[in-house]
């Protein structure tokens, strides 16, 4: 059993459970002879061997009282000394008739009848008999029960490996489990992945803070906040007032105003300090200069920059981007991270320890996972995004942080989104026009900067010279540009037209954008597509999102067209993406469950989240 536990990598019953057989062979005798496979009992009557590499073997069944054929390519002296004559067998194989003679080509003989037999994956070093009655032996129903599964999961789990007639006549109806076994391994996949969140999601003691009431910010404020925005500078409050630090992430649509909460977050712990991270220089600088317009003066804000030997010591809100990785910060009471779907996990991991004093960062992070102190301070940490990636989405859904969603703006945003192909392109030369005329900007995203052999689009730098000629005041930068955020800066004064990458994805200001046109839309995340689309109508103006592709099939952009807000957008990611590596963080999407799917088995999760909240934490076996 050690064996068995050591090569599936499994800890306990629980894990060993989802080890689950890829088929099962039934080994009950036949009651006709068109049933397939045949199992029958044979007498052998003849042995020959023929010239063409293949043996004839006569035989008599006794049950049916006719004769049968066996047929043998390839024959050994182990073939002629098995079916020697007069002996006896049980056999297994595919019935056909030939010269209306019944037949079983390459017979298997089978020494287990009267029984399903389940079939595993193969493990080195373990027969099938091994695997197989090891399992049966573990997996019980009071092992399973003993380890907190509910009773009538157990039953079903229990099936898996010691399976009846009826238990397979339904797997083989369903083409695979029957529906309550599945839905008893979706319920020991995602109670397994709770417990082991469970036990990672451990409580670090908050720093002491005596949070300043909201109101008179708010109150502050040139404009009226939206409910949803004033519900989420609360929830905040709340978690100030805690003892452990908190992990919230605030969920909100393009142009909703998550700013205003970062900086109402910022005003309730002062004096105490804060870090805030964006993901590009442009976005820090523009949330370092929106900071400033509206709280207090005698609050200390300061931005990064590349200079070494800065002093913040002084500073109550630290702004910058991955620079603030590098630089050694003390007393921080509060870690803010916008966009955080820009940011890899181990960043963000980093910059909630805000002690980082290397640039190698692997080796700060696993130092960070491998040692957990329970009595450090740890600062409360709040994460930003217009749509969360699905491995954000799902730990949501899974309880692994507390969540505030703003789903209302402070406007009505409409944007029209269209999937445009080259046919189509004369209109849309109207529609620019017609924009510039009404002196509206326009956004043209390409998906790279310069010629590439294998994409099937005009790359940025292919492209310039069309739109030079054409029209006027048309600006052109990319992420790679020095100069990109004096470019996007005249641009947003002067500009008619842009050309750029993604680069306006995240954060940026552009009023008087309009419409914009991505280029190769099939290459870009949903994520990105939503981002993206949020540049335009900012304003409260009509917006337009023109997707062009070459493609014929467009089903996954005609789903995003359909998608209204980050949230859909969010949903749909999930079930295309799938949820990525939840519990270890190491991947953003990719397959973390089997059996189970975070989008399409919410009661599920419930129950399990339910049930585990239900049994006392010394209870649990598998912590």
């Amino acid at each position: 059993m050690e064996t068995l536990f050591k090569k599936l990598n499994c800890k306990d019953i629980i894990d060993l459970t989802l080890f689950v057989p890829k088929d099962y062979e039934n080994t009950f005798f036949s009651k006709t002879l068109s049933e397939t496979p045949l199992i029958v009992k044979v007498i052998i009557q003849s042995y020959t061997a023929g010239h063409n590499k293949m043996a004839k073997i006569d035989a008599w069944l006794p049950l049916f009282q006719q004769k049968i054929e066996l047929i043998i390519f390839h024959p050994s002296s182990y073939h002629k000394q098995k079916f020697s004559i007069g002996s006896e067998h049980i056999i297994s194989g595919k019935p056909n008739y030939y010269n209306h003679i019944l037949q079983i080509i390459q017979p298997k003989i089978i020494n287990q009848t009267e029984d399903i037999v389940p079939i595993f994956p193969t493990l080195k070093g373990l027969s099938q008999k091994n695997i197989r009655v090891s399992l049966a032996n573990i997996i019980t129903v009071e092992n399973l029960v003993a380890h907190n599964i509910p009773l009538h999961y157990a039953q079903e789990l229990q099936k898996i490996y010691l399976p009846d007639k009826p238990f397979f006549e339904q797997y083989k109806k369903q083409g695979g489990f029957p529906p309550l076994t599945l839905r008893a391994l979706k319920f020991v996949e995602i109670y397994r992945y709770l417990l082991k969140l469970r036990s990672k999601n451990k409580k670090y003691k908050a720093p002491k803070i005596a949070p300043r009431n909201p109101q008179q910010f708010i109150d502050s404020l040139p404009f009226v906040l939206t409910t949803d925005q004033i519900q989420a500078i609360h929830d905040i409050e709340k978690d100030f007032h805690k003892q452990t630090s908190t992990r919230r992430v605030v969920v909100g649509d393009v142009g909703c105003g998550k700013s205003l909460v970062i900086f109402a977050a910022a005003y309730m712990i002062y004096p105490k300090r804060c870090l805030l991270m964006a993901p590009t220089s442009l976005l820090a600088h523009q949330l370092y200069e929106e900071s400033k317009k509206y709280l207090p003066q005698d609050i200390n804000i300061v931005l990064v920059n590349t200079e070494k030997n800065m002093n913040y010591d002084s500073a109550h809100i630290i702004i910058g981007t991955h620079a603030l990785l590098w630089k050694e910060f003390s007393n921080i009471a509060l870690v803010m991270i916008d966009e955080q779907h820009r940011f890899g996990v181990k960043h963000r991991h980093i910059l909630a320890q805000h002690s980082a004093k290397t640039q190698d960062d692997e080796a700060v992070f696993e130092k960070i996972i491998n040692n957990p102190n329970k009595n450090h301070i740890h600062p409360h940490v709040i994460q930003f995004s217009a749509t969360p990636i699905p491995r954000t989405l799902a730990m949501i859904e899974s309880s692994f942080v507390d969540f505030s969603f703003i789903k209302k703006g402070p406007f009505k945003r409409e944007v029209s989104t269209i999937i445009i192909k080259k046919n189509n392109f004369a209109q849309l030369l109207g529609h620019i026009q017609q924009e510039i005329r009404h002196h509206r900007q326009i956004a043209i995203i390409y998906p790279s900067i310069n010629e590439s052999e294998t994409s099937p689009y005009r790359s940025l730098s292919e492209s310039q010279e069309f739109w030079y000629k054409h029209f006027k005041n048309v600006y052109t930068t990319h992420g790679k540009d020095k100069d990109k955020e004096l470019i996007l800066n005249e641009f947003k004064e002067k500009g008619d037209i842009l050309l750029t990458t993604t680069i306006i994805e995240v954060g940026i200001s552009l009023p008087r954008l309009c419409t914009i046109i991505i280029s190769g839309a099939e290459h870009f995340g949903l994520a990105t597509l939503h981002q993206l689309r949020g540049r335009v109508s900012r304003n409260g103006l009509k917006g337009y999102c023109f997707l062009f592709t070459h493609r014929e099939k467009t089903e996954r952009l005609q789903l995003f067209i359909q998608c209204q807000n980050g949230f859909e957008v969010a949903e749909l990611d999930l079930s295309l993406r799938k949820s990525g590596d939840i519990l270890h963080g190491m991947r953003q999407s990719g397959e973390e469950f089997h059996f189970l799917s975070l989008s399409d088995d919410i009661d599920i999760i419930q129950e399990a989240k339910q049930f585990i909240q239900n049994i006392p934490k010394k209870q649990m076996l598998s912590e």
